[in-house]
């Protein structure tokens, strides 16, 4: 009979937010809603925030949408970071928005 100790260290993980298709298509002027989906093993939704850096993108992390009204037609990029509260990751949603 042998007895030892173990020792387990907690480990923040970083929340993960999962890839966008390529290129989203979305009207001009027309409100579009983008689904997502993340995960975070170590914190819950409630701890965990989510920002988009165009002002006319809204984020519902609970239900895990966007909703986005694009005010210029052609080829733009929004950068969505969701943190926790040690950590965070960056994803691009690359739109193309057609009138």
């Amino acid at each position: 009979v042998e007895t030892f100790n173990v020792f387990v260290e907690s480990i923040d993980a970083q929340p993960d937010l999962s890839e966008f298709p390529a290129i989203v298509q979305v009207e001009h002027a027309v409100e579009t809603t983008i689904p997502f989906a993340w995960s975070d093993v170590d914190s819950s939704a409630s701890s965990l925030t989510m920002t988009a850096n165009r002002s006319w993108v809204e984020v519902d992390l609970d239900n895990e949408m966007l909703s986005l009204t694009a005010p210029t037609p052609g080829y733009t990029s929004v950068l969505l970071t969701l943190c926790d509260a040690t950590s965070c990751n960056e994803r691009v949603l690359d739109l193309h928005v057609v009138s």
